[in-house]
């Protein structure tokens, strides 16, 4: 998702600065690559010396799950436009309004952290 950002964003947004090698070669490459390494933890693309054995064969499984869960909950919590919880889970990390609008310091400025 990241790799398909940094294209979008310097494609749409910085496009005076885009790279082909920085924002569209390297990206591509490095999905690519993580794309190899995630086929190679599952079992029908793996090599039978080098496929995890139970339970850590399992755990692709587990995480891919929870991120679908995930995804699931963040697509329903956007069309019922309840993004209240957003500000509890910032608020649960220390992100308060107050710190993220402390964090805005517009260029040449300086911040009184």
């Amino acid at each position: 998702m990241a790799n398909v950002g940094v294209w979008v964003y310097y494609w749409r947004e910085r496009r005076s600065e885009f790279n082909w090698l920085w924002h569209a070669i390297l990206p591509v490459v490095s999905g690519l690559v993580l794309i190899y390494a995630l086929a190679e933890s599952f079992p029908p693309f793996c090599p039978s010396q080098n496929c995890p054995v139970d339970p850590y064969a399992k755990a692709p499984l587990v995480a891919g799950g929870w991120l679908v869960l995930g995804i699931i909950l963040l697509v329903y919590y956007a069309a019922t436009k309840r993004d209240e919880w957003l500000k509890t889970a910032g608020a649960a990390l220390g992100e308060s309004e107050d710190d993220l609008a402390m964090a805005k310091v517009g260029p040449g400025a300086t911040s009184k952290v």
